[in-house]
């Protein structure tokens, strides 16, 4: 399984997860300091 996370912009946050049966996508709305540190790069694997 696959997972990826994007940054959408502002608190949104979008999640990936690819698999054999295919792919989901969810976005999900982040507390604004955990936006940050994503945004900053203090999250490993998390990508803006």
């Amino acid at each position: 399984m696959f997972m990826q996370y994007n940054h959408v912009g502002g608190t949104e946050f979008g999640l990936t997860i690819a698999s054999q049966h295919g792919s989901l996508r969810v976005t999900v709305p982040l507390p604004r300091s955990l936006a940050t540190a994503i945004a900053r790069g203090m999250i490993p694997g998390a990508r803006c």
